[in-house]
């Protein structure tokens, strides 16, 4: 699977605390924010269809 770049800037302070949750879960932050990202839009896609918007 091809997978495409995105990159954002963010205060000092969530960085660091996505460094620290990153490191709880034994991953890396570019995997959390993969996961957390990819949860988010499931559930974005599932409100739009339960509301019938395609």
């Amino acid at each position: 699977m091809k997978r495409e770049k995105v990159t954002f800037e963010t205060e000092p302070e969530i960085k660091a605390a996505l460094e620290t949750w990153a490191r709880e879960e034994d991953r890396s932050v570019g995997s959390l924010l993969r996961r957390i990202v990819e949860q988010a839009a499931q559930e974005r896609r599932a409100a739009a269809a339960s509301r019938g918007v395609a």
